[in-house]
């Protein structure tokens, strides 16, 4: 192919998006709790002959806000917001297990969980941040075609601290900065 005949296929070329960085606020659990909870995870999973990728314990989390653009003052505001929360040694309940998407995940209505996740929204809005306030839930395996919610027999799992990741999935993160969960401080 001559060179004109490749120049006027330039067009083609669609120009790649930058890469928008998915930085998300979590409650990470203790690791008994995620060990315990990965193989319930499992357990389901086989009994239940379903096919789909459990989430290894450590990479289990509660994810509460997803961050709207995310750059470097972003990163400092957020760093600021974190420390504002704490919550230590909060144990939670979680009594149902269904599916949204592709991931099969513990539901819960927490009042606890619900009151971090409201104060953690009054502090990102404190230090001027955008954020999308994410579910409840807490996911297990991914892979998963829509399954009904259930009542399960309650699961009470202990949370360690907070943790702000970049997220790549559910499955990979790298956490940028966590702090440990002391006990609810007022607003």
């Amino acid at each position: 192919m001559s060179v004109e005949a490749q120049g006027a296929f330039a067009f083609c070329k669609a120009a790649r998006p930058p890469k928008v960085e998915r930085l998300v606020f979590a409650l990470m659990l203790s690791e008994a709790d995620a060990l315990a909870l990965a193989r319930f995870a499992e357990r389901l999973l086989l009994e239940r002959e379903l096919s789909a990728l459990p989430i290894k314990a450590a990479r289990l989390h509660i994810a509460l806000f997803r961050l709207i653009r995310c750059n470097g003052p972003v990163l400092y505001a957020a760093k600021l917001a974190g420390q504002d929360v704490a919550a230590a040694g909060l144990k939670l309940s979680f009594a149902a297990i269904g599916s949204n998407k592709q991931s099969l995940a513990l539901q819960s209505g927490d009042a606890a969980l619900g009151a971090v996740q409201e104060k953690l929204g009054v502090a990102l809005a404190k230090h001027g941040l955008r954020a999308t306030k994410l579910p409840l839930q807490l996911p297990l395996a991914t892979g998963l075609p829509r399954q009904p919610v259930e009542p399960i027999e309650p699961f009470t799992l202990t949370v360690t601290g907070l943790a702000l990741l970049r997220a790549e999935s559910d499955l990979a993160y790298d956490v940028l900065r966590r702090w440990p969960l002391n006990k609810l401080r007022p607003a």
